[in-house]
């Protein structure tokens, strides 16, 4: 299953789910997860305290799609009848590549010395996301104490 993770510093990417989706969603949206469905039906799931945290940004991306203020970062997927989640189908795959301009050639997330902006459309591990993630924590929160 593909699920589709939008942070709030400006990367997304396409990130291959394992067996456990709460744990999976819970680990990529950094905390206890709170859902919202988008218009086109995609579940997105996001962190329910993001706006309490000093170290999350408001995630544009997300909240223009599910037109509510989001905070944090968001995964897109989908759901069944039943509750389970199935994640992204082909189209929306489609759509997300469309819509975030994300092509084959656009490589890894980021360099050392380089903003985490790129985008790209080989599936990750939700372990790459959270070390990608803390990583980048860990940078703003160095740089804002050495300012």
């Amino acid at each position: 299953m593909i699920h589709l993770f939008v942070s709030d510093v400006g990367a997304a990417c396409f990130v291959k789910g394992g067996e456990d989706s709460l744990a999976d969603l819970q680990a990529m949206v950094e905390g206890q997860i709170e859902l919202a469905i988008s218009p086109r039906g995609e579940d997105v799931y996001f962190n329910e305290e993001g706006s309490f945290h000093p170290e999350f940004y408001p995630n544009l991306v997300a909240s223009y799609e599910t037109r509510i203020a989001l905070v944090g970062p968001a995964v897109f997927t989908r759901a069944n009848e039943n509750g389970k989640t199935t994640g992204l189908t082909k189209a929306d795959i489609r759509r997300w590549k469309n819509l975030l301009e994300m092509t084959e050639n656009e490589g890894v997330w980021y360099e050392d010395g380089e903003d985490p902006w790129t985008m790209d459309v080989s599936p990750v591990s939700v372990d790459y996301v959270v070390g990608m993630m803390a990583d980048v924590r860990a940078a703003k929160a160095e740089l804002l104490t050495n300012t």
